[in-house]
C-alpha cells in the first residue's frame, strides 16, 4: 500500500500524486514486492468543490 497526499496539506503524510506513478513503476521492478493499493486522506473541509479537487 502506498500513501498518497492528494490534498498537499503539510499536516498529512504521503508521496505527492506526481511522484506516485514513478514510485509504482520502480517498485514493479522488484519480484517480491506487490502493491496492493493506494491510501489517500482527502482535504477536511465543508467546501465540497475543494474536496473534489483532491
Amino acid at each position: 500500500m502506498i500513501q498518497v497526499n492528494t490534498s498537499d496539506e503539510k499536516s498529512k503524510f504521503g508521496i505527492s500524486p506526481e511522484l506516485a506513478i514513478n514510485l509504482i513503476r520502480e517498485i514493479a521492478l522488484f519480484d517480491r514486492i506487490h502493491i496492493k493499493g493506494l491510501m489517500t486522506i482527502g482535504l477536511f473541509s465543508s467546501n465540497d468543490e475543494e474536496v473534489r479537487k483532491c
